[in-house]
């Protein structure tokens, strides 16, 4: 399990731990604001910007360790210039964005982000597979997903079983 020292005593803490118990020091907790949600991109805009989950996109399967992927794909977040192919080819749209660091400043080169469908580009011996999108400024529709069903515990009934008292104080007694 993950630990954090207090500044105040030393002691070992959990990760989530707001105040220490022993010093009463208050860590530093901070707000995150809403998390961006997966969207649909055929309803993106010019100047909106999403955020390309890491490890989606095209990939290539490794040669030389078998089973890993390597990707091809992009990353972060992108302001959307323009949408490519919506509506009319299903392995040639996607969205042509322009990176955004950290510092908010903008590539000055344009990159092409995959959507269309799954396949195995042969010539090429790349998986073309659609990257992950999430909103971050956009009033694109939101992908809402199935949320997943609790399981039910089995309630399990009290079987009481009846003690013979008199019994019992007589083994008492007799000891």
């Amino acid at each position: 399990m993950a630990k954090k020292e207090c500044s105040g005593c030393g002691s070992m803490l959990g990760v989530r731990t707001k105040e220490c118990p022993d010093c009463g020091y208050k860590f530093l907790i901070r707000k995150r604001g809403p998390r961006p949600k997966e969207i649909d991109w055929t309803e993106l805009k010019a100047g909106d910007t999403i955020k390309v989950v890491t490890g989606t996109g095209p990939y290539f399967l490794s040669k030389d360790r078998p089973g890993e992927k390597i990707m091809m794909g992009h990353r972060g977040v992108f302001e959307v210039v323009e949408l490519y192919g919506v509506g009319t080819t299903p392995r040639g749209c996607g969205v042509v964005g322009r990176q955004i660091s950290g510092n908010k400043n903008r590539a000055s080169v344009v990159e092409y982000i995959y959507m269309g469908d799954t396949y195995y580009n042969d010539p090429l011996s790349l998986h073309e597979e659609p990257h992950k999108i999430m909103g971050i400024q956009t009033e694109a529709t939101v992908i809402e997903k199935p949320k997943k069903k609790k399981k039910k515990k089995k309630k399990t009934k009290n079987k009481t079983k009846e003690v013979d008292v008199k019994g019992l104080n007589d083994l008492i007694a007799s000891l």
